[in-house]
C-alpha cells in the first residue's frame, strides 16, 4: 500500500495555499462590493467561503499532491472570473434586448396578480 507521508515540507506547502485562498477572501470583502465596484460572483464566493473549495487543496498540499493543490486552486480563481465574465455578458445582453424591446415600443408591463 502506497501512503504519503506528512512532512513539514508539506504542511508549509498547505500554510501557503490556505495564505493564498484568505489573501483573496480578504482582498475581495476590503475592496470589491463597496465604492461601486461590486463583483457579485467574486462576492457571493468569498461570503460563502469558496463552498470549501480550499479544503480539498489543503489536504492535497498536505499529503504532498501539490499539482492536484495547485489545479483546484487556479480552476477556482478561474470559475469565479469566467463566473463574472460570462454573467455580465448575460445580464449587458438582456439589458440591451429590453431597452431594444422598449425603443421599438414591443414591450408590455403585465400586472401580477
Amino acid at each position: 500500500m502506497n501512503t504519503k507521508k506528512v512532512t513539514k515540507k508539506n504542511l508549509l506547502e498547505a500554510a501557503i495555499f490556505a495564505a493564498i485562498y484568505l489573501a483573496v477572501f480578504f482582498v475581495i470583502i476590503t475592496f470589491f462590493g463597496h465604492n461601486g465596484h461590486y463583483i457579485y460572483v467574486a462576492h457571493w464566493s468569498a461570503g460563502n467561503f469558496f463552498l470549501f473549495v480550499w479544503v480539498a487543496a489543503i489536504l492535497f498540499a498536505v499529503f504532498g499532491d501539490r499539482l492536484s493543490a495547485i489545479i483546484v486552486t487556479a480552476g477556482c480563481f478561474i470559475g469565479i472570473t469566467a463566473g463574472e465574465i460570462i454573467g455580465n455578458m448575460v445580464v449587458s445582453h438582456n439589458a440591451a434586448a429590453a431597452q431594444q424591446a422598449l425603443i421599438d415600443g414591443n414591450y408590455q408591463l403585465h400586472a401580477q396578480l
